[in-house]
């Protein structure tokens, strides 16, 4: 056994697993009848799924910083359902009550949902699978203290693409706005000159890598964009688009608050399409936008299911 997979079983069975020979697994769960020794093996497996999702948890906790029991269940079990929200309730409890996440209440939001975070404590044993936190920060806590509105809509969006089975299939890695921050993604800061003539940079809130090195740039909009701001978006896609081999290759949109309802109509306002464009204008820009480039997609934040409102023409 490697030294990676021995800290590996080293922390399943810190985990809480049980299962390690069919001796113990008789002795601690299969009273002595028949029947209860035909439910060892659903006993055996329920613990290991169980050892498994808190394992998921913390790793996903990890790459967002801090988490709620909804961003858990959309990102570990793929739904946020009733059902998955109790599954990860009763993992978040147990990594708490071993003190292996702490956690606080949200004031931003309605619910005042709380957000997980590890501790000292989950940081060493994630590292027994190899995984650390972004900057490697030694916990958690800092970033639960300084919890905002726009990471949690980030977290958000970030729990339904880390569940995508689309994205797996075909090999998209995903970054959260955490990893982005701290410098551990592909891409994470962009130079452009807006249309005035003057620099800016563009930082994205979360990002999609694919095959060929394909970037999807990810824009969530969780209060409404002003103008100024809003023309700078133009100006990068605009920029990308006059490019023959663009660095960023789709933008993508999430509404995420009713204050930001209208960016896809604003956005395809301001995007003016005209297929006999001469080559290199910002017509042929904006053109190319429309038809290749640009997604809006709403994403319902009681279940973190995403919607699509605006899509390329041609797909």
């Amino acid at each position: 056994m490697n030294h990676v997979s021995t800290r590996r079983a080293a922390l399943r069975r810190s985990f809480g697993t049980q299962a390690a020979t069919p001796q113990e697994t008789a002795v601690s769960f299969a009273p002595a009848t028949v029947k209860a020794t035909c439910q060892e093996p659903r006993t055996t497996a329920s613990r290991v799924l169980a050892v498994e999702h808190r394992e998921a948890t913390l790793q996903f906790i990890a790459r967002v910083g801090y988490a709620t029991v909804r961003q858990v269940a959309r990102g570990v079990w793929g739904k946020a359902d009733k059902s998955a929200r109790m599954g990860a309730g009763r993992s978040l409890r147990w990594l708490l009550e071993r003190n292996l996440v702490t956690r606080k209440r949200d004031g931003d939001t309605a619910s005042c949902e709380y957000l997980y975070a590890l501790t000292r404590a989950g940081v060493t044993a994630l590292n027994g699978l190899d995984v650390s936190l972004p900057g490697g920060k030694a916990h958690g806590r800092d970033w639960l203290r300084y919890a905002h509105a726009h990471r949690n809509a980030c977290n958000d969006v970030f729990a339904s693409m880390y569940a995508s089975k689309v994205l797996k299939e075909t090999e998209m890695k995903v970054y959260s706005e955490l990893e982005i921050r701290a410098g551990t993604a592909p891409v994470c800061n962009l130079e452009y000159k807006s249309a005035d003539g003057s620099r800016f940079s563009k930082i994205p809130d979360l990002l999609i890598v694919g095959p060929r090195d394909r970037v999807t740039w990810i824009e969530v909009e969780n209060a409404y964009r002003n103008d100024r701001d809003l023309q700078k978006v133009l100006s990068m896609m605009r920029a990308e688009a006059l490019t023959e081999k663009p660095r960023v290759n789709q933008f993508v949109f999430y509404i995420t608050a009713k204050g930001a309802v209208r960016i896809g109509e604003r956005l395809k306002n301001a995007l003016k399409p005209d297929p006999g464009a001469t080559h290199g204008s910002i017509a042929a820009a904006d053109t190319r936008i429309l038809r290749e480039m640009l997604f809006v997609f709403a994403i319902d934040r009681d279940t973190l299911v995403e919607k699509v409102l605006v899509a390329p023409a041609h797909k």
